[in-house]
């Protein structure tokens, strides 16, 4: 059972503009990355912030503008921080943290696979999970049907031998 503890959601990769915008790298699978204006979020080693604006860029990044932060300077001392998202703020997301899937569990076959570790390459991010004989193999995240939900569950119809490639 996944924890209820906050989510990795990216971080922040440089400064835009002079009035502490920033860019964030963003580790998302399904949709824009384009957080909802009051969405709180938590910046390692400074706090929680409001977002006050939310631009996507490409796809990987998203321009984001904060209540707390209102200068090119304040921006800068950002540089480098993680971002987290409270799990129940990933709710009000049109898109799901790649992070988010940490601890969902697969079942594939009647065999339960624990996610453990994610790749996040660009385009098709792969899963790292855990058989319960202790055996690690990657899973691409398009083999997955969706978002999970609930329980932290999903059902997957994983090609047999994938764990020996």
């Amino acid at each position: 059972m996944r924890d209820s503890g906050p989510v990795y959601l990216g971080f922040v990769e440089k400064v835009h503009g002079l009035r502490g915008g920033i860019v964030a790298r963003l580790f998302t699978v399904g949709g824009d990355p384009d957080i909802p204006a009051g969405t709180r979020l938590t910046l390692s080693g400074v706090g929680d912030v409001t977002v006050r604006r939310s631009v996507p860029r490409d796809g990987l990044t998203a321009l984001l503008a904060t209540e707390e932060v209102r200068s090119r300077e304040e921006a800068e001392a950002l540089r480098g921080c993680e971002i987290f998202i409270d799990r129940d703020g990933v709710a009000g997301l049109d898109f799901f943290p790649l992070y988010g899937y940490l601890g969902l569990v697969l079942v594939s076959g009647g065999r339960r696979l624990l996610v453990v570790d994610i790749d996040p390459l660009p385009g098709n991010p792969l899963l790292v999970v855990e058989t319960e004989d202790g055996k690690r193999f990657p899973v691409p995240m398009a083999m997955l049907p969706g978002s999970p939900e609930g329980d932290g569950e999903v059902e997957v119809d994983l090609p047999a031998g994938l764990e020996d490639l």
